[in-house]
């Protein structure tokens, strides 16, 4: 794979390896494009950015006169049959003419009208910021940090509830007298209730549900359904979802502005911060990463935070802007 092209989450959409690791086909995609986001939390950021654009794109068509199609359509392979050429005669690389190509495409149908951006309402949330609301029927969601979700435009009785996330949230779907389902999409495996509490985790390396209360189905893109009972954690590993007991208030501390810790490994706290503030942690002794934490500790204020890991006297904690490292306090 070759990253030196990417400026912006558009270049993402158009590559066929990130592509690969978009749709989970490619287990070298997905293992390269993983340590390219772990090397820098704005790479995570743009390729969940790219993610939302991938899953967002939908077309509308229109009535368009055949001959005013044949006409795009031939100054389409027009433009595409000429030998694309780079400096002192080089051919041009074929992801890039691709990339070109594509764009082109998108262009002609614009100008026909075939192609637009189907949007729907939707709340977001920044690094640091958790936010509550209130969905249409009255279900009520707490957005995790750097999160997002739409929702449907028009939800009436008799139909499902379709919500799309990208971050991380906790429901509390409200039931109808109907008894409509409230599904909520992510990149990976949908999640299908009634009325019940659950925590939804969809990230470009995590995705997850945990069920408080009530119960739910998850639906895997590979066609896999898993019932869950309250206490119930299902995980996505290896393209399958895997099912187990756990504490849920342990995993939705998060919507009362706490992390809480049970022999949580430092490298799980490290990619909890960096997801939670957008900032880049390293440790300055790889061993350090098999340290683990317990407690419970603030998490509305990053240097409150790390202020609370310094307490445990077991580390030493030093902050550059959106740099931390993290020492051994000896």
């Amino acid at each position: 794979m070759d990253t030196n092209f990417i400026r912006q989450p558009e270049d993402l959409v158009v590559d066929e390896s990130f592509l690969a690791w978009y749709r989970q086909t490619n287990a070298d995609a997905v293992k390269g494009w993983q340590e390219w986001m772990d090397q820098d939390p704005s790479n995570r950021v743009m390729v969940e950015e790219a993610v939302f654009l991938l899953n967002n794109l939908a077309f509308q068509e229109v009535s368009v006169p055949d001959q005013q199609v044949s006409e795009a359509e031939n100054r389409l392979m027009s433009r595409i049959g000429e030998a694309p050429v780079g400096k002192k005669g080089a051919a041009v690389p074929m992801r890039r003419w691709m990339a070109v190509a594509a764009s082109v495409v998108l262009l002609v149908l614009a100008g026909l009208g075939l192609r637009k951006l189907y949007t729907r309402p939707s709340i977001a949330t920044q690094y640091g910021e958790i936010s509550r609301s209130v969905l249409p029927d009255g279900t009520e969601i707490t957005l995790n940090a750097h999160s997002r979700i739409e929702y449907g435009k028009q939800w009436s009785s008799g139909k499902d509830r379709e919500v799309w996330l990208t971050g991380e949230a906790f429901f509390h779907v409200k039931k109808t007298p109907e008894h409509d389902r409230f599904i909520v999409h992510t990149d990976h495996f949908d999640v299908i209730v009634t009325g019940t509490q659950f925590n939804v985790v969809n990230h470009a390396n995590e995705a997850g549900v945990v069920l408080k209360e009530g119960s739910v189905t998850v639906h895997g893109t590979n066609g896999q359904d898993l019932k869950m009972l309250p206490g119930d954690l299902v995980d996505l590993k290896g393209g399958e979802l895997v099912k187990q007991t756990v504490n849920p208030e342990d995993i939705i501390a998060w919507t009362d502005n706490k992390m809480n810790f049970d022999n949580t490994p430092i490298s799980e706290v490290i990619k909890m911060i960096q997801e939670h503030y957008g900032v880049k942690v390293t440790v300055s002794d790889p061993s350090l990463l098999t340290h683990t934490l317990i407690g419970i500790f603030p998490n509305d204020n990053l240097n409150v935070l790390l202020k609370a890991l310094e307490a445990t006297k077991e580390f030493k904690v030093s902050r550059d802007g959106d740099n931390v490292v993290i020492q051994s306090p000896f």
